[in-house]
């Protein structure tokens, strides 16, 4: 059991390697980069891979610094790409104006008080055939 998780915890920390020499080779200009890679192995060290991939997609997507993000900004980074996920089960958009990501919006029925939930317009149409 130990030997499988010392296994995985290796594999996990050269894709991380693999990770953050792409981003020395990104952030160094060129010049040669005598950074430490320790404190970024220990920070990012326990994160998974689907994790690892995010939040380096976010770091390049976002990060506008010409110098090298630290492993506090690259969790950062991990953070806000997973606030931005869609919520499992849900197709609708979470920029929506109308319904802010829930699918639904309230609308006043028009011949009373009333209001009541409908599905959003930012989800298409029901039954829409592809």
């Amino acid at each position: 059991m130990q030997a499988e998780t010392e296994k995985l915890r290796s594999i996990r920390t050269s894709k991380l390697s693999k990770c953050l020499t792409e981003l020395l080779a990104v952030y160094s200009n060129g010049r040669k980069s005598e950074q430490k890679l320790e404190p970024y192995l220990l920070a990012l060290g326990d994160l998974s891979e689907a994790h690892l991939k995010l939040a380096f997609e976010e770091t390049y997507r976002s990060h506008r610094s010409s110098f090298l993000p630290t492993p506090g900004e690259i969790l950062g980074y991990l953070d806000r790409a997973l606030a931005e996920l869609p919520q499992a089960g849900s197709s609708a958009r979470p920029d929506c104006q109308m319904c802010w990501g829930t699918g639904f919006t309230i609308v006043g029925l028009s011949d009373s008080t009333y209001r009541v939930a409908v599905r959003c317009k930012c989800l298409g149409k029901a039954g829409k055939a592809d």
